[in-house]
């Protein structure tokens, strides 16, 4: 039971309702309904709540909304982009072989000659790489859920102010 207004349970449940911009942002209603339930609302009437409510909601729904999308787009992109590629050649330079020439027309006891072919052999050693490690990616995904959820906080912090503080 609250003190000095009623809780924001209990307003919901005398039929007051979220603004319908909460909806813009997924799971937003619920994560709001969790943080104030037993918080009093911070004005006279629930109707004054309301307004101010709608008004709070107004201000910076429509902003987070941009940015958690942001954030979403991110790790959406960064699961499906994982892209390496490794070319890789080598470079020998020149090389020196043995070689045995027999005469065309050869007796049998006839000895082969031996000659020193130099033949350049020419193998380019290139290793590029794109994307991002499986744990890189893994990181930058949790990081972008992090900032999603701090996102998220800051955003329920901005409703404080329609809440009544008793010290």
């Amino acid at each position: 039971m609250a003190k000095y207004t009623e809780t924001l349970i209990e307003y919901m449940r005398a039929g007051g309702v979220l603004p319908a911009l909460f909806e813009q942002i997924d799971g937003f209603a619920n994560l709001f309904v969790q943080r104030f339930c037993d918080y009093e609302i911070g004005f006279e009437t629930p109707e004054l709540f309301a307004q101010k409510l709608e008004g709070a909601a107004k201000r910076f729904v429509p902003f987070y909304k941009t940015l958690i999308q942001s954030q979403n787009d991110l790790i959406a992109k960064l699961t499906t982009s994982y892209n390496r590629v490794h070319t890789t050649t080598s470079n020998l330079g020149e090389q020196e072989s043995l070689s045995w020439a027999y005469p065309y027309n050869a007796v049998s006891d006839t000895n082969p000659a031996a000659r020193t072919l130099a033949t350049p052999t020419i193998n380019k050693t290139t290793e590029e790489s794109t994307g991002y490690t499986p744990d890189e990616l893994a990181r930058m995904i949790e990081l972008a859920g992090n900032i999603k959820d701090n996102l998220l906080d800051e955003l329920l912090d901005k409703f404080k102010n329609c809440f009544m503080i008793v010290f």
